[in-house]
């Protein structure tokens, strides 16, 4: 039995969630469906992280199962051409049966982005999350440190989680406006990104061996009235310490949200 391991990117506002679900359109049946039209058996695809509805992905990695001895590079092919437009197969090879796209995983990365600016974007709104009112980025960048380190972050876990370990490992964060060419190329953003909306997208970016529910919308809804001077940078760590969810700001769109990068 083959191990197979996928690269895969994906506009999650066209899903409901990567997860399967009855009755609604996520990114793990769309695979499940390709892939049993391409190798004639049913596999069941297991994704590195769970994304919500909304939530998008530039490199989701999932792995599945199968007997077929059908070489990798035309399972690229074959997949990418049946699957829609919305969902694209970036690398497909043969791993350990060992390999498992989630519990193998050392780390994941994410980024946020926030249009800022009095006008909202016909081409961006989809991808990002609309704040007309001034931000400043530098108190925002100030708030950024209090999240390294490997704290409880029960405070910013979304409620309805049944996850009893909250402590999490954040290894990095920054935010930026996309002008800061170095730091945006540095992460390898898609181009489309960039260009006309240079001094208007903030990015948020967070590295971490894992994440609990909800938790970087979560430090972003906080993030955000920070940037409005709604609150003080140092309420990160009040909100940290105290473990109360009812501290932190509330819970923004996911349509910003993308998953960058899984760490082996």
């Amino acid at each position: 039995m083959r191990c197979i391991k996928l690269e895969v990117e994906y506009d999650g506002g066209k899903f409901f969630g990567f997860q399967k679900q009855r009755n609604q359109r996520t990114v793990q049946e769309s695979l499940e469906k390709a892939i049993q039209e391409i190798c004639q058996k049913t596999s069941s695809v297991i994704g590195a992280g769970r994304t919500d509805a909304g939530v998008h992905a530039f490199g989701q990695v999932c792995h599945f199962k199968t007997p077929s001895l059908i070489p990798c590079e035309n399972l690229f092919k074959g997949l990418n051409s049946i699957l829609a437009p919305d969902i694209v197969i970036k690398k497909v090879t043969d791993v350990s049966e060992n390999f498992h796209a989630r519990y193998s995983a050392i780390g994941r990365s994410y980024c946020y982005l926030i249009l800022n600016r009095f006008y909202p974007s016909a081409f961006l709104d989809p991808y990002s999350h609309w704040i007309p009112q001034p931000l400043n980025v530098d108190l925002m960048k100030s708030a950024c440190q209090y999240f390294v380190g490997k704290q409880d972050y029960s405070g910013f876990k979304g409620a309805g989680s049944g996850e009893k370990n909250n402590v999490v490992w954040v290894k990095k964060v920054f935010c930026f406006r996309s002008a800061e060419s170095s730091v945006f190329f540095s992460l390898e953003m898609h181009p489309f990104f960039f260009s006309d909306f240079s001094q208007d997208i903030i990015f948020f970016y967070i590295e971490a061996d894992r994440f609990l529910y909800h938790m970087v919308r979560n430090i972003m809804g906080t993030l955000i009235e920070i940037g409005l001077e709604k609150r003080a940078p140092d309420d990160v760590k009040k909100i940290l310490v105290s473990k109360n969810r009812k501290l932190a700001g509330p819970t923004v769109s996911p349509k910003g949200l993308f998953l960058l990068k899984v760490f082996y």
